[in-house]
């Protein structure tokens, strides 16, 4: 039986409208917002759709270089100085041009690169400073020079000071730079 009165009517519609305000309308509060993540979740995920692919491109142009070449560019561009195979690389060249090897020095970071440490924070490759003292003939010497440019370390004579020894020698102190990747860890963090 359907009742005719008006207070049973405006009770129908007063029930009417508490079931949409309670019930239908924050359901299809959430309906909206659960589509506007829908789209959002779409646009991150085709985003890292881009990356991925990009990174797999890189990956396999990465893995297209052949292992000599990149065991080659990591020797000449290590990611630090080795303060032991530097040095002796250097006798090495010495002892191979004939010159009379007398030290080896690692200084340092290159200093104009330690003054400008703020405004060069980042920047590579890294500096680091040998000084090397070696005897000789003007064409061992020139030899020994030879050799440094031909080495798979990219070493560069900044410095030369050649001096006249008895016996038609030179002696000549080098200040020779080479590069890295990184900055050196201070000795004071490891253990």
């Amino acid at each position: 039986m359907i009742p005719k009165g008006l207070f049973s009517q405006i009770l129908m519609i007063g029930a009417a409208v508490a079931i949409v305000m309670t019930y239908i309308q924050p359901a299809l509060v959430g309906v909206q917002e659960t589509q506007e993540n829908t789209g959002l979740y779409q646009a991150e995920r085709q985003k890292i759709s881009a990356v991925n692919s990009l990174l797999t491109n890189q990956a396999s142009r990465l893995d297209a270089i052949a292992a000599s070449d990149k065991k080659r560019l990591a020797t000449y561009m290590p990611d630090d100085v080795d303060e032991v195979d530097v040095p002796r690389t250097i006798q090495a060249i010495a002892v191979q041009s004939g010159v009379l090897f007398k030290n080896v020095v690692y200084e340092s970071l290159l200093d104009s690169y330690l003054r400008n440490q703020t405004a060069q924070a980042g920047t590579y490759p890294i500096p680091h400073v040998f000084t090397v003292t070696v005897d000789g003939t003007y064409l061992q010497i020139k030899d020994m020079l030879r050799l440094l440019e031909q080495n798979d370390y990219p070493l560069e004579v900044h410095e030369l000071t050649i001096s006249v020894l008895d016996g038609g020698f030179l002696s000549a102190t080098m200040r020779i730079v080479t590069y890295a990747n990184s900055l050196p860890i201070p000795s004071q963090f490891v253990n």
